[in-house]
C-alpha cells in the first residue's frame, strides 16, 4: 500500500515539472518578434519608446508571424494558401524600393489601401498610435536579409 502511495506522489511531482511557470497562464505562448535594429542615438530621440515596442512586438508575435513568419521571410504557416503569397520583408531588393511612410500605411491601412492584396488587413486601433507603428515598421526593417 505505501509503495502505491509512493508511486502515485512521483507520478504527481513528475507531472509538476512539466507544467508551465504559471500553472495559471494557460494561454499559448505568443511567438518572438525579431528584434529592431540597434540605434546609435540616445534613447530619447528615437521614434518610440520601450513600451511602444513592447506593444509592437506582441502584435507581431500575435498577428504578423501568422503570414510572414518569425523572420518576416513570407513563410508563416497562415499565409501558405493565400494569393498571392504573403511578402518576403527579408528580401533586400523590396526592403530598399519601399520607404517607412509606405510600410506604415500598409500597416496602418490594410494592403488594399496601396493596391495590394486585401488579405493583408488593416490595423485601425493604431491609427492614432504612431509610436507603434514606427516600431512596427522598424521591426519590419529588422527583418532584411543580413547576406
Amino acid at each position: 500500500m505505501r509503495t502505491k502511495y509512493l508511486f502515485l506522489i512521483l507520478i504527481g511531482l513528475g507531472a509538476l515539472s512539466c507544467a508551465p511557470e504559471n500553472p495559471l497562464d494557460r494561454r499559448a505562448p505568443i511567438a518572438r518578434a525579431p528584434s529592431p535594429p540597434t540605434s546609435t542615438k540616445p534613447a530619447q530621440t528615437l521614434p518610440y519608446t520601450a513600451s511602444e515596442l513592447r506593444k509592437a512586438r506582441i502584435h507581431w508575435g500575435t498577428y504578423c508571424f501568422t503570414c510572414h513568419g518569425i523572420k518576416g521571410e513570407g513563410d508563416g504557416l497562415g499565409g501558405i494558401n493565400l494569393d498571392p503569397l504573403p511578402r518576403d520583408l527579408s528580401n533586400p531588393e523590396w526592403q530598399d524600393s519601399v520607404d517607412d511612410d509606405y510600410i506604415l500605411k500598409v500597416i496602418r491601412d490594410g494592403g488594399a489601401s496601396v493596391g495590394m492584396s486585401g488579405n493583408m488587413s488593416p490595423n485601425p486601433m493604431y491609427r492614432n498610435q504612431t509610436g507603434i507603428l514606427r516600431a512596427l515598421v522598424a521591426l519590419v526593417r529588422s527583418c532584411r536579409d543580413k547576406k
